[in-house]
Parts: C-alpha cells; sequence; structure tokens
C-alpha cells in the first residue's frame, strides 16, 4: 500500500510539473507543439478515411436481399481493380420475378461517369443502372420518374428506344449546373445524352446525401460503359417479404453473397480497403514522426534539467523513482499534445468539409467518436516509445558531477 501511494505521488507530481514545463520550457512546448500535430493529421485523415468508409453504402428502403460478389473469393481477389461482376442479370432477375414471393428484382450497375452539360462543368458522377419498378428508391432516389422496365435492352439486342432518362441527386445537381430538362453527355460516348427527368434529394437516412448520384436505366448505362456483351452488373436487389427467398437466391450464381437488408453496397468506389490503408498509414506515420520528435525534445528537456533530478537524488528518491519521474512526464507531454490536437483536428475537418463542400459539392469526412479515442491511444504510444532516450539519459546522470558543477 506505501509502495502504491508513493507511484501515484510520482505520478501527480509529474503530471503538475510538465504542466508548469509546457509553459516555461521551449522544449517541452515544442514537443507538445508536435504531438498536437501529430494527432490532427491522425483525426483529419481519420475522418476522412471513416467518411469514404461510411459512403460505401448507398441504400434503397424497400429492398430486402441483395446478391452480391462473395468478398472473399479468389475471383474477388483477382478482380480487385475493377470489382467482380454478375452477368447475364436481365434474365436472372426475369426469372427472379416471376417468383410469386418477389415483388420485384433487379439488377444494378455501378459507373463513375464524367458527365458534361452543354455549357457547363465536365464532372464525375456516381451513376446507378436499374431496371425501374414501382415504388422503387435506390441511392435515396425514386425513380419512379424513370420508364417502367428497360426498353433499350430489348431482349438483349440492345437496339430498342434510347429513353435517356436520368434521375440525379441534389448534390450532383449542384455539381453539374443541372436541373430538369437539362441534357447532359457522357464523355465515354459522345453520340448519347441524357436528360435530367427529375431531381431530388437524397435522403440521409438511407442514402449518401452528399455524394453526387445519378439513376438510369440499366441497360443504357451498359451501353456507354462497355459491359452490355455480358449483361453486366454489380449486384442484383430483391424485394420479398418472404424469408424462404433467401435459400434460393443463394444458388442463382456461384461464388456470391445473400445480404439481408436495404443496403446496396458501392464498395468497388468507396473501396473498405483504401480507407483502411489511408488511417494505418496516418497512424504509424504519426507514430513514428511523433516519437521521433519527443524524443529528440524531451531529452532535451532531461538534458537541461539534471539539476533537479540530481537534487531529487540528493533527497533520497531512488533510480527507479527518478525514471519513472521522467517517463511520466513524457507521456502526461505526449497526451497534452493529444488532447491540443484532437481540437485542432475537429478544426481540421470542418475546414476539410468546408472546402470540399465549395469545391466538388460533397462532404468527405466525418466525426467519429473511434477517432478521437485513436488520438488518445496514439498519443500514449507516442509517449512509451519516447521515453526510452530520455530515460537513458536519466540514467546516464550523474548526481556527484552535477551538484559539483
Amino acid at each position: 500500500m506505501r509502495r502504491i501511494r508513493r507511484v501515484v505521488g510520482l505520478v501527480r507530481l509529474g503530471a503538475h510539473r510538465t504542466a508548469a514545463l509546457a509553459v516555461d520550457s521551449r522544449q517541452v512546448a515544442l514537443a507538445v507543439l508536435g504531438v498536437a500535430l501529430t494527432v490532427m493529421l491522425v483525426t483529419t485523415v481519420g475522418g476522412i478515411a471513416l467518411g469514404l468508409a461510411s459512403q460505401g453504402t448507398v441504400t434503397g428502403d424497400d429492398v430486402d436481399y441483395r446478391i452480391v460478389p462473395a468478398a472473399s473469393s479468389a475471383e474477388s481477389v483477382a478482380v480487385a481493380v475493377d470489382g467482380p461482376k454478375l452477368g447475364d442479370v436481365h434474365r436472372v432477375t426475369d426469372r427472379l420475378s416471376a417468383d410469386e414471393r418477389i415483388e420485384y428484382a433487379t439488377p444494378v450497375e455501378l459507373q463513375v461517369v464524367q458527365l458534361t452539360a452543354a455549357s457547363g462543368p465536365e464532372e464525375y458522377v456516381l451513376v446507378v443502372g436499374v431496371v425501374p419498378a414501382v415504388g422503387q428508391s435506390i441511392a435515396g432516389l425514386p425513380v419512379s420518374a424513370l420508364t417502367a422496365g428497360d426498353p433499350y435492352y430489348a431482349n438483349g439486342s440492345y437496339d430498342g428506344a434510347w429513353t435517356g432518362e436520368m434521375v440525379v441527386s441534389e448534390a450532383a445537381g449542384r455539381l453539374l449546373d443541372a436541373d430538369v430538362g437539362t441534357t447532359l453527355r457522357p464523355a465515354s460516348a459522345s453520340d448519347r445524352s441524357f436528360t435530367v427527368v427529375a431531381r431530388h434529394e437524397a435522403e440521409s437516412s438511407s442514402g449518401p446525401a452528399s455524394v453526387p448520384v445519378a439513376v438510369v436505366h440499366l441497360a443504357e448505362l451498359q451501353s456507354i460503359a462497355g459491359s452490355a456483351d455480358a449483361d453486366h452488373a454489380d449486384q442484383v436487389l430483391v424485394r420479398t417479404d418472404d424469408p424462404s427467398v433467401r435459400a434460393d437466391l443463394a444458388g442463382v450464381y456461384p461464388e456470391t453473397e445473400v445480404v439481408a437488408g436495404g443496403g446496396l453496397s458501392t464498395r468497388r468506389f468507396a473501396a473498405s480497403n483504401l480507407p483502411l490503408a489511408v488511417a494505418i498509414t496516418t497512424v504509424l506515420t504519426a507514430v513514428v514522426v511523433g516519437v521521433l520528435l519527443v524524443a529528440t525534445t524531451m531529452g532535451l528537456a532531461v538534458t537541461d534539467d539534471r539539476q533537479f533530478l540530481a537534487t531529487l537524488a540528493a533527497l533520497g528518491f531512488s533510480a527507479p523513482s527518478r525514471l519513472l519521474l521522467v517517463l511520466v512526464e513524457v507521456v502526461v507531454v505526449a497526451v497534452l499534445g493529444g488532447v491540443v490536437g484532437m481540437g485542432l483536428g475537429v478544426v481540421g475537418i470542418a475546414a476539410t468539409n468546408l472546402a470540399t463542400r465549395e469545391l466538388f459539392g460533397v462532404s468527405v469526412a466525418v466525426l467519429d467518436g473511434r477517432i478521437l479515442v485513436a488520438d488518445l491511444v496514439v498519443s500514449v504510444l507516442i509517449g512509451v516509445l519516447a521515453a526510452a532516450y530520455p530515460l537513458w539519459l536519466g540514467r546516464r546522470t550523474s548526481v556527484v558531477e552535477v551538484l559539483d558543477a
């Protein structure tokens, strides 16, 4: 019990002393600032990564199941650059729709398409190709303004009537400066065009309202994207009230997953691996830079403060007690910098969203409690790892030499 009280006392002494040194010592203040900037980087980039990951789901509220390529299959790994595809989707969904238990089934193709108005800017938009059904909502957008069915498909000949109909979200409309009646041309097929037939605010509760999204007929998107030959789509959405359908859906395609719920996955475009890689790289970079900076600055602080350590030794403080005090000071410096960095990171996320909204009409970063927890963990980790050098210097401090000086 006595030892515990002694340790607690040393920790309190180190914390109070570090708080004072953060104001009076240039080295300690620099260490706090360095950790703060490092944690700000983690917060801001982590918010962007989490924002990208959270925008990986565009939803349709009235869809109960979706068939998607299995994420863990060998095929998925082999084609991860462009994403695995489902083939012959029109025939498959026609067969599924014939089932009395299924209200409707629609294939979904996702493509990032560069669109431009006659006198407007050329911008990239996430275009969703579907076979519209009554009462259907895709990506938070009602598609009732689109002609039912898929006229251009024409039983696989792809020479039917080209509707050119497009429903755009408010974010896409602002980005393209397009309203109802505006003609938009895809850069990949200049001989084809789309006309905006409806513009809606995407429902934030069921779709990424900040993402520029447009919905068109599947065959028309396949035509301009070059995926018509194999009748490709990214997934199949199924509306049903009968849970027994799920077992049948599992056998429609090999190497696929049947996912319950209304989520329409867009992992091809907000691939979860990318945000994860960004987050890991940022954390590792922050830890390395933070450790080097704190170790150097706190090492200088310990060197300048040898008189204090020698005085403690003369007062009877053991070597382990003095080293514990140094460790506490380094960790407290890192935590102080982490707290300041959290605040700066929140400002960084707000500034990032302000800039992206002005430039692209979207918000890309989110603030989440998990990021703040990660900030605290990174701060403590920096302090613990950086303490090695100051501890080594503190142990080499000669009490006799310092007091005789």
